[in-house]
């Protein structure tokens, strides 16, 4: 070594640096890039600290975190929502009553102004039939693990089955030239289209490998407006007309002025309320793959929801995940 430390020398050649430069130099790089590795963590540690996401997503004790942004929370929830009542087939057994009565005044040339008498409507819807359309509907999304929900509605095609009890009751100089009757008719409806909005939500849960959301409409009513088929109508005009001669009730009844009223009062509708099975619980896609295959053997996971919380416009879904190896079959 020192013939050829000599012999260097004598060449002018530069000598290598001994192996203790060498060493001291490595020793300083690495402290410098241990202390450059402890500034980037103390940096990284305090931007988490400061970052409510981060910190939820490094606090969580789940081996998986599947996060959902609110904007496709809610695109997913009114696309299903939006199907959630659309053509929906409805066969209601309501047995509603409308019940209405009024005075009848009339000019007679024997009797003068008189108040011929009172009738009396009972009307009393047995079914309706129809199918529901269901609109666009508005959706937010709340930080407590709930969507609100306004479903518009439409029923369309709508009739319904009924029986139209209509009684006369004659009263003063009225009473004496007629009698008093009732008439009872089977008639079929129809419900006028209309728009109704069912206003609720959905509770947001974890499911075993999805999010479960679970309707929570309050039980509101859908007001039906009905009228009459043109037959139904007939069938009580006549009725009525049965009864308009002098020995009956010709004196206060015309089914001209009689008729637009009994339409007028099935026109302002009656409230039912739709069966909550209607409203179904619904899934939102959140799953993870069960098994894995890879060269002759499965890799099966075991997965267990473990937590679900909205924070910071975002739907954390957390699991639990536990594994095993089987051969693949």
């Amino acid at each position: 070594m020192k013939r050829l430390a000599v012999a260097m020398a004598l060449l002018g050649l530069p000598l290598p640096a001994c192996r203790h430069d060498e060493d001291a130099a490595r020793a300083g790089r690495m402290l410098a890039l241990q202390s450059r590795q402890q500034e980037l963590w103390r940096q990284l540690n305090a931007r988490v600290e400061a970052d409510p996401v981060l910190a939820l997503v490094l606090a969580n004790e789940g081996e998986v975190l599947v996060g959902m942004r609110g904007a496709l929370l809610k695109k997913l929830v009114t696309e299903v929502a939006a199907r959630y009542l659309d053509r929906v087939a409805l066969d209601l057994k309501l047995e509603a009553r409308v019940v209405a009565q009024g005075d009848v005044h009339v000019r007679k040339a024997v009797l003068g102004d008189v108040t011929a008498g009172t009738w009396h409507l009972d009307l009393v819807i047995h079914r309706v039939s129809g199918v529901l359309g269901a609109r666009t509907p508005l959706v937010e999304v709340k930080g407590d693990r709930t969507v609100t929900l306004e479903l518009p509605v439409l029923l369309d095609k709508a009739r319904g089955q009924a029986t139209i009890h209509f009684a006369w009751d004659s009263k003063g100089v009225a009473n004496v030239l007629c009698r008093d009757f009732e008439v009872t008719r089977s008639i079929d409806g129809t419900l006028l289209p209309g728009v109704h909005s069912f206003k609720g939500g959905l509770r947001l849960a974890a499911g075993d490998d999805n999010v479960l959301a679970q309707p929570t409409f309050k039980d509101v009513p859908y007001r039906l407006k009905v009228d009459l088929t043109p037959a139904a109508w007939k069938s009580v005009e006549a009725a009525l007309n049965e009864q308009d001669s002098f020995f009956k009730c010709g004196v206060g009844i015309d089914p001209d002025k009689i008729l637009p009223k009994l339409r007028e009062i099935l026109l302002q509708g009656f409230d039912v309320r739709l069966p909550k099975k209607l409203f179904r619980s619904f899934a939102l896609p959140a799953s993870l793959a069960r098994s894995i295959e890879h060269n002759g053997r499965r890799l099966v996971l075991a997965i267990k929801p473990d937590a679900l919380v909205f924070a910071n416009d975002v739907l954390w879904y957390s699991s639990a995940v536990s594994a095993r190896v089987e051969v693949a079959r």
